[in-house]
């Protein structure tokens, strides 16, 4: 001990103690004493500092506090006063200060003047003992950055930078960090987690990583323990006081979908397209919208699966599902189910909560519309029957092929015309060879026309037939043209019998 630091202490006690101080023949009875179980600090350091009060007189001693002054010492004391309670006879009571050691502290040992105040039997006293501490050169660490990249439910990494803000290097090294809060985990459901960093030059900083494991319902802040355990200099193994970090674990990942439109029909293949939004607080990486039609449906995605690729939060992505909708659905609105699939923070898949998609079936409409521009015919006759076809599907539709249909007493020996590619609205003629037999009967006779087309997804598709009436009339009979041509001659007699007269 430092004698200048004695006589300072001295002083101090004078101070400390004031006009509250008991004769040196009470202190002496009351056989209080103090001291520190741990007396070692660096600079720059805050702690707390450990003191034990212990009573070895006869009597016991309530309501005691201590007061420690940290004048003529590098250090300063951030606790006022610090309470201790009653100590019976023979027994000890922890208790701890918090203080501060200046950056530029020099390497030494530096006594501290402790008073202690209490009830006793004659009434209330106060003593003053010293503790002596030690400010040496050893590593100091502090967490400098934490990073959670971990959702509630998921699984993730913690990451810290630690920094040496000691006086000295540390050898063999290892950061070691404590959860005692269930919802926080690290590796395989572990409370303590361990990585090895080696030596530490002062001034460093080290990065590590620890993979993470967050309870479903931990969208909160957890504090955790942070230690570095080390080789000093002269070869002893030692551990450093506990850093406290707190750890926040990001919400549950959630998206929504907005501006969701469909063009299904009935009997028809339509799209259900829209936009996926990320809702949630954080990226998400290798995202999928996955459509789930409900069991029993007859609507027939052509894929469930859209990929989005990586999704911020507060972005959005298309989607497009092209959905077939069979003869048997029933139109009007429907509410499907789909979900996102993503990885999280350690590149696990996850699957988000169910996401509400509300598509329309609309009423069934024929994709084309067909009329007959020629088609009067005479029985026992042949000639071209045309008819106009109109595409009424509301899209590009190519390779369009309408084929003739006919019986008793029609036929066809060119029943095929290749009409090409139709645009939305647009029409064009079709013609075929049309034969009706002599025996057929004057009457309207039905024709069928199917149309094969393809869509611009490339789905080959049949339409129809469509029903379209054919016009047969009689043949002009013999005997009246036999009766024309007699009429004729008998006039062409009469008109030279005419002119002979005259002449």
């Amino acid at each position: 001990m430092r004698v200048g630091g004695v006589v300072a202490a001295v002083l101090v006690c004078a101070t400390l103690v004031g006009g509250g101080v008991v004769s040196k023949q009470a202190a002496e009875q009351s056989g209080i004493d103090v001291f520190a179980p741990d007396d070692r600090l660096a600079p720059g350091e805050e702690t707390q500092l450990k003191l034990v009060v212990t009573n070895d007189g006869t009597e016991p001693v309530n309501a005691a506090t201590v007061e420690v002054g940290d004048q003529n010492a590098p250090v300063r004391v951030l606790t006022n006063r610090a309470p201790v309670g009653t100590v019976p006879p023979g027994a000890q009571r922890p208790v701890s200060v918090r203080i501060r050691v200046g950056e530029q502290a020099t390497p030494g040992e530096y006594t501290l003047p402790v008073r202690v105040s209490y009830d006793a039997a004659s009434g209330g006293e106060t003593v003053v003992r010293y503790v002596t501490v030690r400010v040496e050169r050893r590593p100091r660490f502090r967490v400098v950055n934490t990073t959670v990249n971990a959702s509630a439910g998921g699984t993730g990494t913690l990451s810290l930078a630690v920094r040496n803000a000691g006086t000295v290097g540390a050898f063999d090294s290892s950061v070691v960090v404590n959860s005692t809060d269930s919802g926080i985990r690290f590796g395989n459901n572990a409370t303590t987690a361990q990585t090895s960093v080696g030596e530490w030059l002062r001034g460093d900083t080290k990065y590590v990583e620890f993979p993470l494991q967050v309870g479903p319902d931990t969208a909160r802040n957890v504090t955790a323990q942070v230690r570095v355990a080390y080789e000093s200099r002269t070869g002893q193994r030692r551990v450093s006081d506990p850093l406290f970090i707190g750890i926040r674990p990001e919400g549950k990942p959630s998206f929504a979908l907005r501006n969701v439109t469909s063009t299904v029909r009935v009997g028809d293949t339509g799209a259900v397209t829209g936009r996926v939004v990320n809702t949630g607080a954080r990226t998400v990486e290798d995202a999928t919208l996955v459509f789930q039609p409900s069991n029993g449906t007859a609507l027939r995605p052509e894929e469930t699966r859209f990929p989005l690729g990586t999704l911020r939060n507060n972005s959005s992505r298309r989607f497009r599902f092209e959905v077939d909708a069979t003869n048997a659905t029933n139109p009007g609105p429907r509410d499907f189910t789909a979900r996102v699939t993503y990885r999280d923070g350690s590149g696990e898949r996850r699957v988000s909560d169910p996401i509400s998609m509300p598509v329309r079936v609309e009423q069934r409409r024929e994709p084309f519309v067909v009329t007959a521009t020629d088609a009067n015919f005479t029985v026992d006759s042949s000639g071209t029957l045309r008819v106009r076809v109109r595409n009424n599907a509301g899209e590009r539709l190519s390779n369009v092929t309408a084929k003739l249909l006919v019986s008793d007493p029609l036929s066809s020996d060119d029943s095929e015309s290749y009409i090409g590619v139709l645009g939305p609205n647009n029409s064009m003629s079709a013609s075929f060879q049309l034969t009706v037999s002599g025996d057929a009967i004057p009457d309207r006779h039905p024709v069928a026309v199917v149309l094969t087309y393809e869509t611009p997804n490339g789905d080959r598709r049949e339409a129809g037939p469509y029903a379209v009436p054919v016009t047969i009339r009689r043949q002009s009979g013999v005997g009246s043209s036999v009766l024309s041509v007699a009429a004729a001659v008998v006039v062409l007699l009469l008109g030279v019998a005419w002119w002979l007269w005259r002449r």
